[in-house]
């Protein structure tokens, strides 16, 4: 089996620094990313090379926000180190074996680092349990982050682009034509000019549903064959990751969008459902055994306390409820 030497390590890490530069230009399109991706699938050590940028551009933003706080610690604030993140999902090691490999790319590829240093650096916002927060984002967007939830955003006037880890968020997009505003959910890539639109991902399935303007869903995989759906004001596109398609219909748009005004809005749906969306709001999760599972539930929950709410529920389905420490238990009756 044929390796990569030396030299072809150094060649891609210097081309792996070229794409990053290239696909955060001001310049760059969509058919940037779609050809990063396809570069990326060609070969694992392209993904290797970029991962080694990528980390490299990770300790400069480290760097950068100790300068900019110093050294008695950060105040508190809605941005959280999202370099912080990468190291915890990757294991330990030491930051001078990459040092050198940057000063390598460094070489090889010119003036790439300088330009880097003008990128947007990356914000990670979160929300726990029971929580919702509104975010101002960099370009005037606006953000409302339901419980449980988190985005990276990387935003300034001409780069625009978030991904959403999971849970679910409002997002109210300043207008730019010029410079699209791009969300990473799951295998799908959303993209949209100005509007108003929820997202929901949880528990592998992704819910795309409009407001205000029109929206495009499309892999976010290069190399997918599958046509752009656009969805306008009033429609939701419902996906399980991985699935081959998706499913388009009209639905409500005051009731998915209830979840900002403190309730949540359910038709026809098994208390089985109704019970793994409520342990996205609360910290001691809801279990349905048996043939409770199957009974349908229509209304209106106000999302408070969790006692109450399935009190409520209790109010209206024929089952009963046994609560312990780690645990709510309902059945049927």
């Amino acid at each position: 089996m044929m390796t990569d030497g030396p030299e072809d390590a150094e060649a891609l890490k210097a081309a792996a620094a070229d794409w990053f530069v290239r696909v955060h230009s001001d310049a760059a399109g969509e058919s940037d990313w779609l050809a990063l991706e396809s570069w990326l699938a060609a070969s694992p050590s392209h993904r290797v090379a970029m991962d080694a940028v990528e980390a490299l551009w990770s300790d400069l933003d480290e760097y950068e926000a100790a300068l900019a706080v110093g050294p008695k610690g950060a105040t508190k604030g809605l941005v959280i180190d999202l370099s912080a993140r990468r190291r915890a999902d990757r294991p330990a090691r030491s930051w001078w074996p990459w040092a050198v490999a940057a000063s390598i790319v460094l070489a090889l590829s010119g003036a790439w680092l300088l330009r880097l240093a003008s990128l947007p650096p990356p914000q990670a916002f979160a929300t726990a349990k029971g929580e919702t927060r509104a975010i101002v984002l960099a370009d005037g967007s606006r953000v409302l982050l339901n419980s449980a939830s988190r985005i990276v955003a990387r935003v300034d006037h001409r780069r625009r682009g978030v991904t959403l880890d999971g849970g679910e968020a409002i997002f109210d997009i300043a207008k730019d034509r010029e410079h699209p505003f791009t969300i990473l959910v799951g295998d799908q890539r959303v993209t949209v000019v100005g509007t108003q639109f929820d997202i929901l991902r949880y528990d592998g399935a992704i819910a795309v549903t409009v407001s205000r303007g029109v929206v495009e869903v499309q892999p976010a995989r290069a190399g997918i064959i599958a046509p752009t759906t656009r969805l306008i004001a009033g429609e939701q596109l419902r996906r399980r990751e991985g699935a081959p398609t998706s499913a388009v219909a009209k639905v409500p748009i005051d009731e998915v969008f209830a979840w900002r005004n403190g309730y949540v809005v359910y038709r026809g749906r098994t208390l089985a459902e109704v019970a793994s969306d409520l342990n996205r709001y609360f910290a001691v999760p809801v279990e349905v055994e048996g043939p409770a599972a199957r009974l349908s539930f229509s209304g209106a929950l106000v999302i408070d306390n969790e006692d109450a709410v399935i009190d409520r529920l209790r109010g209206f389905l024929p089952i009963k409820v046994v609560r312990s420490a780690d645990r709510i238990t309902i059945s049927s009756k």
